[in-house]
């Protein structure tokens, strides 16, 4: 009757064992699939900030692509917030400097009295020219920096996404492997209780 009884407590003993393991297991396995998710979740928002903040740089180089393109003969004019791009037109520092230049250019002729001369209106279309060309590649230039910022945004865009997919297959492994460890703990925990109450049912059985 000892015997039996000593038996009963063995086993549930062991069963008890086996379960606080089991449930240790279970609980460390959760616990890191929830530091997992939230380390998913920090990354999502980070990821978040670095995209917004970097959108209006890639917009902006988007619209300066299409209109460089277009000022270029590579493409149609681009549509920029609802409206047709009409190109490139003399901008207002430019038309000071050309209605300067033209008022020099009639002043110096009117001086020698040739205002009307062919060498009076030669000098009038070169300066006019000159400064609209000048505009002109002036305003190219400012369009292809606009282009190269909306490169690189695109770029630290790309960066950004890189760097959560990497992280967060990272993190989704660690989950896997922190789900595969703690089945394996509680299997073995259970399977070794389990061990022990054979055990001492045999040895009972041979007493």
């Amino acid at each position: 009757m000892a015997l039996a009884t000593s038996a009963l407590i063995g086993a549930g003993l062991s069963l008890a064992s086996g379960a606080m393991q089991a449930s240790a297991a279970n609980k460390a396995t959760k616990a890191q699939t929830d530091a997992a998710h939230a380390q998913l979740a920090l990354q999502r928002e980070v990821y978040d900030d670095q995209t917004e903040r970097f959108a209006p740089y890639l917009e902006s180089g988007n619209n300066a692509l299409g209109a460089y393109n277009y000022e270029m003969g590579l493409g149609s004019a681009p549509m920029i917030n609802g409206q047709e791009y009409q190109g490139i037109s003399l901008s207002p520092a430019a038309q000071f400097a050309m209605m300067q230049g033209l008022d020099g250019v009639q002043a110096s002729a009117a001086a020698r009295g040739g205002l009307r001369s062919g060498s009076a209106l030669q000098a009038l279309e070169q300066t006019r020219y000159g400064l609209a060309a000048n505009d002109r590649e002036n305003q190219l230039n400012r369009l292809g920096g606009m282009v190269d910022m909306g490169q690189a945004s695109a770029g630290m865009q790309a960066q950004a996404g890189n760097a959560f997919a990497q992280m967060g297959s990272t993190a989704y492994g660690n989950m896997g492997n922190a789900q595969a460890a703690g089945a394996i703990a509680s299997g073995n925990a259970m399977s070794g209780a389990l061990g022990n109450l054979a055990g001492i049912f045999q040895y009972q059985k041979m007493q």
